[in-house]
């Protein structure tokens, strides 16, 4: 990996981990949500005129990740009102691994090889360990709602 792409995978990982901790402090999270997507929305927006068209092909699938994009933030909001961002924190970002494969695999024929299937599962097992190291005193409430999320 050059030291350029490892520099912006870092930096993406910063600002994914900062958005989430600046929900997590706000007050109302579903406003300070709204507050940070349209800040991302707007920022992205002063860089279309500089980057190509996607094909008309891709508009389908462009909406339907947006769909699913929003309801991902309002899961988001929701779960950091009720549970503790160290908890479900971890577990979100860790389904989306399995969420991937098996739907890759049930709706677009997708087949993994073992090897990928391993480092699921070892991402999935991280994630449990991780889960079963934090306080009893977590609600079910907000264990449910971060795993929905």
């Amino acid at each position: 990996m050059s030291p350029y792409l490892f520099c912006a995978v870092l930096l993406a990982g910063l600002l994914h981990a900062s958005w989430n901790a600046i929900v997590k402090r706000g007050s109302d999270t579903l406003f300070t949500t709204i507050l940070v997507t349209g800040s991302a929305a707007l920022i992205a927006a002063l860089c279309l005129p500089f980057v190509t068209a996607p094909h008309p092909r891709s508009w389908p699938w462009l909406a339907g990740s947006t769909v699913l994009q929003a309801g991902y933030y309002l899961l988001v909001a929701r779960t950091y009102r009720v549970t503790d961002m160290s908890a479900a924190y971890p577990l979100m970002r860790g389904c989306a691994p399995i969420l991937v494969a098996l739907v890759g695999g049930a709706v677009l024929g997708e087949r993994l090889p073992g090897l990928a299937w391993a480092g699921i599962g070892l991402i999935c097992f991280g994630i449990l360990s991780a889960r079963r190291s934090f306080s009893p005193m977590h609600d079910r409430t907000g264990a449910m709602a971060s795993s929905a999320a």
